[in-house]
């Protein structure tokens, strides 16, 4: 159904992608380390099952439409993703 509408499966994990996880937009420099600046989202790894249904993905021709047209979304449960730095656990906090 996503390439009937025009879609790539490709665009679609990207629109994802950059809802939920965010975009780098540039890097700044932290000693030796390069960290990306991430733009999201407000509140995108916290999206409901019902605002994620409702998630715009832009059509080539510029419309959007919610990810519900083409897809079902569902809650499951999977094994968390353990972040490292230097072979060590790393935990980011962020603040505004």
């Amino acid at each position: 159904k996503v390439q009937q509408l025009g879609l790539s499966s490709q665009a679609v994990a990207t629109a994802l992608n950059a809802n939920i996880s965010g975009t780098a937009i540039t890097q700044v420099r932290d000693d030796i380390y390069l960290i990306n600046v991430v733009v999201r989202e407000q509140g995108g790894q916290n999206l409901s099952i019902e605002t994620l249904s409702n998630l715009p993905v832009a059509m080539p021709d510029g419309r959007t439409i919610p990810l519900t047209q083409f897809a079902t979304i569902e809650y499951a449960q999977d094994y968390p993703i353990v972040w490292r730095r230097n072979r060590l656990p790393t935990l980011t906090v962020q603040a505004d």
